[in-house]
């Protein structure tokens, strides 16, 4: 996939080979449909115009939703560097962001979070501009430029200068794709070049087509959300976004999932999720699941007992996931994995887990070892 991953942020694909992002929402899934490529090239366009670019940075401020995701792809589609940051970093750990990393622009999910960087700009000499995502509807004038104000006027100025965006790509190929900053405060730089092979890596490991479908449960503040978009979206294929509040199935049987991507943390949320589940059906229905979970877990995986299990049981587990799903990819650090008991669970049900390892430090780039 090499540069195509992000060069196809700045293309606008037919109606048909446009991809797709759904969010969840208030319990619903918000579907962008089409024109989310064409808000990312419009918002990067705005940005590039208002004096975004190479070496500059950019802090998104908001959770996993589509206009998160909108925003942080302008923004290394503008050629400039993107700050991703936790909603629920402190007061004191936001300035800290936005003043260490001199992020020249930031762009707030809603009022709520606009109004914590109002508050901090006095104190940072770098800010120039801030940008809001979505406004409560309200007589009076929003307190930042709207995004969807700037995404008109960026649509506008790539229509008399197409070539806009390509030149911003070209400029910036070998510079800073991210700044990632933890709790404590160390940033850490991931370069475009290392998000890319990122995103190619992951698209091979899920065997990314047009018409598959993906579930991305991953942190907003972290860069393995940002390659696995990457992925899904330059292969034409349909990214869905859970609501953090939520368990990481929800909604998957409106919109069945063929691939699952988790962190560790969402990976023992669904497994709490569905014991509870078990433990929330009758004795009957308990004593039924926790058999059949007994007889996934044995050696005759193609007995006819295995397959009364799967009948009975198994297979209502798996539908949680919508039915498509013959796995579960999991994206850690460090070596680290589950317990032997969450990894027995997911296999009694017949799901695979595989545990991916992206590793974005120098020189190596991205590797992803399963098992």
């Amino acid at each position: 996939m090499g540069l195509n991953a992000l060069s196809s942020l700045i293309e606008s694909p037919g109606a048909d080979a446009a991809p797709v992002v759904l969010s969840r929402e208030n319990g619903a899934w918000i579907g962008q449909g089409a024109r989310f490529g064409d808000e990312v090239r419009g918002l990067a366009a705005a940005l590039s115009g208002y004096g975004l670019g190479s070496g500059a940075r950019a802090a998104v401020l908001g959770s996993e939703g589509c206009g998160t995701l909108r925003a942080g792809l302008a923004v290394i589609a503008a050629g400039a560097t993107l700050v991703p940051l936790d909603p629920s970093l402190s007061d004191d750990g936001l300035r800290r962001a936005l003043a260490s990393t001199g992020a020249v622009h930031a762009i707030a999910s809603d009022e709520r979070q606009l109004a914590r960087v109002l508050a901090l700009r006095p104190d940072l000499s770098a800010l120039e501009l801030v940008l809001l995502m979505s406004a409560a509807p309200s007589e009076r004038k929003p307190a930042a430029l709207l995004v969807e104000t700037a995404m008109a006027v960026g649509l506008a100025s790539l229509a008399s200068d197409p070539g806009q965006l390509r030149r911003a790509l070209a400029e910036s190929e070998s510079g800073a794709a991210c700044l990632l900053v933890d709790a404590a405060g160390e940033i850490r730089e991931v370069g475009r070049t290392a998000l890319l092979v990122l995103a190619d890596v992951i698209a091979q490991a899920l065997g990314l087509a047009r018409g598959k479908t993906v579930l991305a449960a991953l942190p907003v503040s972290g860069v393995a959300r940002l390659g696995a978009s990457l992925a899904v979206l330059s292969h034409g294929a349909t990214l869905l976004l859970p609501e953090p509040a939520e368990r990481p199935d929800a909604g998957l049987g409106q919109y069945p999932a063929d691939a699952v991507l988790l962190e560790l943390t969402g990976l023992e949320r669904l497994f709490r999720a569905w014991n509870e589940d078990i433990e929330a059906k009758s004795w009957f229905g308990r004593g039924v699941t926790r058999w059949a979970l007994r007889k996934g877990r044995g050696a005759e995986r193609h007995g006819w007992k295995h397959r009364l299990a799967d009948t009975l049981a198994l297979r209502d587990l798996r539908d949680k996931l919508g039915g498509r799903a013959a796995g579960l990819d999991v994206i850690v650090s460090g070596g680290r994995s589950a317990s032997s008991e969450v990894d027995a669970f997911f296999a009694a049900t017949g799901l695979s887990l595989r545990y991916l390892s992206p590793d974005t430090g120098p020189p190596a780039g991205p590797m992803i070892a399963s098992s």
